[in-house]
């Protein structure tokens, strides 16, 4: 399984970046309950700026960055994990939507197995 911040961090995505920790935050209420991205405004930016003592035009802006950036720097990852045919930058709800459906997609992946002898194992990775 891999964690969002190390995806993140894939996609070019350093703690240097304000919105590395904006993106953080947006993925972590996501991950909680993707209904969220319905109204991603009320449900996912105003309570990031709320966490993060700013706006949410400066999240909304500072995840723009951080997309752009991981466009620039990886689109092929980016491509990868959405899964569907990606030929321009993301939107925000979008970057959202790849990186959470990738995370629970992979958690799920390694969720562990009971078999009938009682031995608990995991599920490989899978690569599709």
């Amino acid at each position: 399984m891999i964690d969002t911040q190390t995806i993140l961090h894939n996609l070019g995505i350093g703690k240097n970046y304000k919105g590395f920790r904006f993106a953080y935050y947006a993925l972590m209420l996501v991950l909680q309950d993707e209904d969220k991205l319905e109204n991603l405004k009320q449900d996912v930016l105003i309570p990031v700026a709320m966490t993060c003592g700013t706006s949410y035009s400066a999240v909304e802006r500072g995840l723009r960055t951080v997309i752009q950036r991981a466009w620039s720097v990886n689109p092929g990852l980016l491509r990868e994990m959405a899964r569907f045919p990606l030929d321009r930058q993301p939107t925000v709800s979008e970057f959202l939507v790849i990186i959470s459906t990738h995370v629970m997609r992979s958690k799920a992946a390694s969720r562990p197995v009971m078999h009938e002898a009682g031995q608990l194992n995991f599920l490989p990775l899978s690569k599709n």
